[in-house]
């Protein structure tokens, strides 16, 4: 499926997924792996499928419910239910999954609740033994600081994300969403 993607893009890789999903549609691993590499190549619709069809089976895992609550970011397609789907991934994850708090956050300050947002982001830097924010946490705090009316102060949070060197996670990050905000914020002026 990766090379489909990376030869002819969505159009290319529809039949090839189509049958790649076919063929697998009983192996959790293989459907997890082809909905990571639909977000990776920015196909987000068919990666939410995919997911979605892991969660619908009863087999979904903390990983699936976190990587739908993302895709909905990506999408810029955020409601309740995304809310309830990382909440989900929260309670099957046991509440250890650090890349599920950060989604979280994300999924709280794009709904507007910065004060859970902030404490969700603050509770998974804790958990991470870090003193300061990683470089996907300021994305959530560029967020935050929307949610005040903060736009400079977000766009200086947004900038500082850093440019993914592997230019297959470019689509499917932190920065690619920081740099819709930025033009949604440089568009508002």
């Amino acid at each position: 499926m990766r090379a489909a993607y990376a030869q002819g893009g969505e159009k290319k890789a529809a039949p090839i997924a189509t049958a790649y999903l076919d063929r697998f549609k009983n192996d959790r691993t293989a459907l997890r792996d082809a909905a990571v590499v639909a977000m990776l190549f920015g196909d987000v619709d068919r990666s939410t499928a995919i997911e979605k069809q892991i969660v619908d089976s009863g087999r979904g895992e903390s990983l699936d419910y976190n990587q739908l609550a993302w895709a909905a970011l990506m999408a810029g397609k955020v409601t309740t239910a995304t809310l309830e789907l990382a909440n989900r991934g929260m309670l099957v994850g046991n509440n250890d999954a650090t890349g599920l708090m950060h989604t979280l956050a994300a999924v709280d300050a794009e709904l507007d609740k910065p004060a859970e947002a902030r404490a969700t982001l603050l509770q998974r830097i804790t958990a991470l033994g870090e003193d300061e924010p990683d470089d996907n946490d300021w994305y959530v705090f560029g967020r935050i600081a929307e949610c005040y009316g903060l736009s400079q102060e977000a766009a200086s949070m947004y900038r500082r994300l850093e440019r993914p060197k592997n230019e297959l996670a470019i689509l499917a990050s932190s920065y690619a969403l920081a740099q819709k905000r930025l033009k949604a914020i440089d568009g508002a002026k």
